[in-house]
């Protein structure tokens, strides 16, 4: 039977073959998963603001601006959609 070792941050199945000199194996992807993560508050809220106000969305305002103008058009749909219950 093989044990399967995993990821100290993220608890994914690394490999079966723990390194008992690194007690800290870490998978690498938990890593770049958290920096994709990190979004800027202010360019989301900006987005969701210029939505909420009709400004047409303009690309190339940042990734979190994106996001946060197409959360904003969601709710909207939502709201709409509920309106016409």
């Amino acid at each position: 039977m093989m044990a399967m070792y995993c990821c100290h941050d993220c608890q994914r199945v690394i490999d079966d073959d723990y390194d008992p000199m690194n007690d800290d194996e870490c998978c690498g992807d938990c890593h770049a998963e958290r920096e994709d993560m990190k979004m800027n508050a202010s360019e989301f809220i900006q987005g969701q603001k210029d939505c909420r106000d009709g400004v047409p969305h303009e690309s190339g305002k940042g990734e979190s601006y994106d996001k946060g103008y197409s959360n904003q058009v969601w709710h909207n749909e939502q709201e709409t959609a509920r309106s016409m219950l």
